[in-house]
C-alpha cells in the first residue's frame, strides 16, 4: 500500500491535449544522447530523455492519456520515497523509475566515436557469431531491471501504488542486435528473472533506445514503437519523411495531427511577419511626421521596405492584404499595432507622450501607399483620418 506524502514532486510539464503536446512538451529532455552531445550527460538529462521518448512513444501508440501533469524528483523527493518521475492523469498517481542498461566505458565509447569516428575501433574485436548480440543486450537489460527491483523490494517508490520502470539501453550488444529478436525474448527472459529472483516487478517496463521504444517489453501487449522521426524528436527528420510519404499517395501513414498543426503554424506566421512590419512602418511613419528635423535617408528605406515586404506577404496570400480584409478586421489590426508602434516611438525618440496622437493619424491607403509620405506635424491631430 503507498504511503502517499501529502507533497509532490515539483511539476515539470502539464500537457493539457494531444493537439497541445509538442507545445508543451518543448525542450524538455532534447537532444542530450550521447551521439548527439560531446561530452558527459547529467543523470538529469539522461532520465529527462528518456521519460521524453517514452511519452512520445505512449502518444503515438494511442496509449497516453490526457490531460497529464509530469512531476520531476528533487533529491529530497526520492529520499522519501518518490520515483524519479510522477504521472498525474486525474486523481491517478504513476511512478517512473529510470534505470540504465550498458557499461559506462560503451557510452564513453559511443561519445568518443561521435567526435571521431574515423579514429575510434569498436570497443570489441572477439567477433560476434549467432546470437551473441541479442544474448548481450538481453543480459544487459535485465540487468538494468535488476538494479530497480532491488530498490522497488525495498519500497523505495512508496509513495505511489503503482510504479514503471524505463530501461534506457546503449549498449554494444544493443548496437548490434537485431531488435525484434530481442524484443521477442524479452518475455521470457524477464519472466525467467521474475522466477528466479522471487521479486515483485514493475507494473509494466518499457526499453528506451535513441531510435526505438519498445513498450511493455515484457507483457501481452508488447509495442515496438520507433521514434526517431518523431514530430517531437526529430523535425528535419519528420518532415522529409512526411514530404515522400505524400508524394507516394501513403496517406494513411502520414501525421495528418502534426501536418495540420504545422500548416496552421505557417499561417500565423505570415501573419505575425505581415503585423511585424506594419508595426514598423507605423513607427518610422510617425518619426517622419512628428520629427521632421530628424528626417534621414534610412527612415525613408525603411519605410520604403517595410511597406514591400508587406505587399509581397499580401501577394502571395490575399487573404492577409489588409486592404481586401472586412473593415473591421483590419482596423482591429491597425489599431493594435498602432499602440506598439506609437509605444516604440516614443522610446526611439525624445518626444514626449502628448505629441504623438493615441489614435492612427493616418489612413490604411495611406500606410500602404509607396507614394505617400507626411507632412511634418507639431502634435497629434484632433480627428484622425477615416
Amino acid at each position: 500500500m503507498a504511503e502517499t506524502s501529502l507533497e509532490k514532486p515539483p511539476v515539470r510539464l502539464w500537457i493539457e491535449t494531444r493537439d497541445s503536446f509538442a507545445d508543451e512538451l518543448a525542450d524538455f529532455g532534447e537532444a542530450v544522447t550521447a551521439s548527439r552531445r560531446g561530452h558527459d550527460r547529467s543523470p538529469a538529462e539522461k532520465e529527462a530523455y528518456c521519460l521524453r521518448a517514452y511519452l512520445v512513444a505512449a502518444r503515438l501508440a494511442g496509449t497516453l492519456v490526457f490531460p497529464v501533469i509530469v512531476h520531476a524528483s528533487e533529491q529530497r523527493d526520492q529520499q522519501a520515497g518518490w520515483p524519479d518521475f510522477v504521472l498525474e492523469t486525474g486523481n491517478t498517481l504513476r511512478g517512473v523509475e529510470i534505470s540504465e542498461a550498458g557499461s559506462p566505458d560503451f557510452q564513453k565509447w559511443v561519445t568518443k566515436a561521435h567526435d571521431e569516428p574515423r579514429a575510434v575501433p569498436f570497443p570489441d574485436d572477439r567477433g560476434h557469431q549467432g546470437d551473441r548480440p541479442e544474448r548481450m543486450a538481453l543480459d544487459d537489460i535485465v540487468k538494468g531491471v535488476e538494479k530497480k527491483q532491488q530498490e522497488l523490494a525495498k519500497q523505495s517508490y512508496r509513495q505511489v501504488a503503482d510504479c514503471e520502470l524505463l530501461v534506457y539501453v546503449m549498449s554494444e550488444g544493443w548496437v548490434l542486435a537485431d531488435k525484434e529478436k530481442v524484443a521477442n525474448r524479452l518475455q521470457t527472459e524477464l519472466g525467467r528473472f521474475i522466477d528466479d529472483t522471487n521479486l515483485l516487478l514493475f507494473r509494466h517496463i518499457h526499453i528506451v533506445s535513441d531510435s526505438l521504444v519498445i513498450l511493455d517489453a515484457g507483457g501481452p501487449e508488447q509495442r515496438a514503437v520507433r521514434t526517431e522521426k518523431a514530430y517531437e524528436m526529430d523535425y528535419s527528420d519528420w518532415a522529409l519523411e512526411q514530404a515522400a510519404l505524400a508524394r507516394d499517395e501513403k496517406v494513411n501513414r502520414l501525421d495528418l495531427w502534426n501536418i495540420a498543426g504545422e500548416l496552421e503554424a505557417l499561417s500565423k506566421k505570415d501573419r505575425r511577419s505581415r503585423d511585424s512590419h506594419l508595426r514598423n512602418l507605423l513607427m518610422h511613419l510617425l518619426k517622419y511626421a512628428y520629427q521632421p528635423e530628424k528626417r534621414s535617408g534610412s527612415w525613408k528605406t525603411s519605410i520604403r521596405n517595410a511597406r514591400t515586404e508587406i505587399w509581397k506577404i499580401s501577394n502571395d496570400s490575399p487573404s492577409l492584404s489588409l486592404l481586401k480584409q472586412r473593415s473591421e478586421d483590419a482596423l482591429g489590426v491597425l489599431s493594435w499595432e498602432y499602440d506598439r508602434a506609437r509605444q516604440n516611438c516614443l522610446d526611439e525618440t525624445r518626444l514626449s507622450a502628448d505629441q504623438v496622437p493615441v489614435v492612427c493619424p493616418f489612413t490604411l491607403e495611406q500606410i500602404l501607399d509607396e507614394d505617400f509620405w507626411p507632412e511634418p506635424s507639431a502634435g497629434p491631430e484632433t480627428d484622425p483620418p477615416s
